[in-house]
């Protein structure tokens, strides 16, 4: 069936070849190129974390992309058939003929989908059966990464995405009288499909968490249990004979109730970008600048994107009087899509500050022009203060 549905499909598509990805395309060979060079290097940072000894590679691992999702339904029809909405890993006992199977989409949710599901091709590929939290949770875990095409690296970025919704599960679960919407430990970690569908929010929750946790905790012996986790799964060995050497090999030696504890404790620590504005505009309300400063530099080293951090940072370094890092982080709000009118009345109070009056007339003459009823309001009250002091100065009675 595989065979006559590559006859079928193979001859609009074009090869591209990296060192462990073949990548067909259906259109631009550059493309496939760029899709198997990002495949290495997330295959590098895939293994990173896991070790695998890349010698015992059976194959180049096989990668098929169609231009649109008609033909990827109509490729999955013939093979499986059924649809879906998202990419495949059609996993066979050849490993040649195993591939994962996907479409053009707009370029994030493109990349997105590549990397979570390059990450289960990945990681079957070394161990044909893991445990379905550890794939789907290493799979989230990686999915907000991109690749440098320059640099030809993958960037790892810290994905946040179910941060809200653990935290809002273990609020229920601390509240409710009923039964929990969170699965026991026991469970999550020889949890099926069928299982997982029946609460599947708090199925990719916990299991990015877990996976998260025992990465990024602080106790060494939590990141041990991801190591000694991995080690203990054997290549050609069932899903059920995995599941129960993990079990035995690792968890069974831990106390669950202080492990469950610290799990909990470290997703209730996790603050999103939104919990770091929020928590840098307090404390600037406050009057504490050291600590806004911390928060809003880590909302950026998660989002750099977006200007309310940047815009604050120049607060706080007017209030410093360090007024060319002001100006520096103005112009940055404004590059990032601020308020234009406030950020040119910002500069101007700042350039006035600093006894740059030219400048300062320049950028609350821009205020007034972007914003004439709002902070060019301002702005015209401050300019008619520069002039007067101007005036007082050139006739001598200043």
């Amino acid at each position: 069936m595989l065979f006559a549905a590559f006859l079928a499909f193979g001859q609009d598509f074009q090869v591209a070849e990296s060192t462990h990805y073949k990548v067909f395309i259906e259109g631009n060979i550059e493309q496939g190129k760029t899709i198997a060079a990002g495949m290495d290097a997330f295959f590098d940072l895939y293994n990173s974390f896991f070790h695998f000894d890349t010698s015992k590679l059976p194959t180049k691992l096989k990668v098929r992309i169609f231009k649109d999702k008609a033909g990827f339904d109509a490729y999955l029809t013939k093979i499986i058939s059924q649809t879906a909405d998202s990419f495949v890993y059609l996993q066979y006992s050849n490993p040649e003929k195993s591939e994962l199977v996907g479409f053009m989409q707009e370029e994030r949710a493109f990349q997105t989908s590549l990397i979570h599901h390059g990450s289960i091709q990945f990681l079957k590929t070394f161990i044909a059966n893991p445990p379905l939290w550890l794939q789907k949770g290493i799979a989230v875990y990686f999915e907000a990464s991109s690749y440098d095409v320059e640099k030809g690296i993958a960037v790892y970025k810290k994905n946040l995405n179910w941060v809200d919704t653990f935290k809002k599960l273990l609020a229920e679960e601390s509240t409710a009288s009923g039964s929990s919407q969170l699965f026991p430990l026991s469970t999550l970690l020889s949890i099926d499909v069928a299982t997982a569908n029946t609460k599947i929010d708090a199925f990719y929750a916990q299991s990015w968490g877990l996976v998260s946790f025992l990465i990024e905790s602080d106790k060494k012996e939590y990141n041990r249990i991801l190591w000694d986790s991995i080690s203990s799964l054997k290549p050609e060995a069932s899903k059920r004979d995995n599941e129960i050497a993990l079990i035995n090999n690792v968890y069974r030696w831990i106390d669950t109730d202080i492990f469950v504890k610290d799990f909990e404790n470290y997703i209730k620590s996790l603050k999103t970008f939104p919990d770091l504005v929020e928590e840098g505009m307090a404390y600037y309300s406050q009057g504490d600048l050291d600590a806004a400063e911390k928060s809003f530099q880590k909302a950026l080293e998660l989002e750099s994107g977006y200007y309310i951090p940047y815009y604050y940072l120049g607060l706080i370094s007017y209030a410093r009087k360090d007024f060319p890092m002001a100006e520096y982080y103005y112009h940055t709000a404004i590059q990032m899509g601020g308020d234009a009118g406030l950020s040119y009345y910002a500069l101007g109070v700042n350039a006035y500050a600093d006894s740059r009056f030219e400048d300062a007339i320049f950028y609350l003459a821009q205020a007034k022009e972007i914003d004439p009823t709002g902070y060019g309001v301002r702005a015209t009250n401050l300019l008619s203060r520069i002039q007067k002091e101007q005036a007082e100065k050139s006739s001598g009675k200043m």
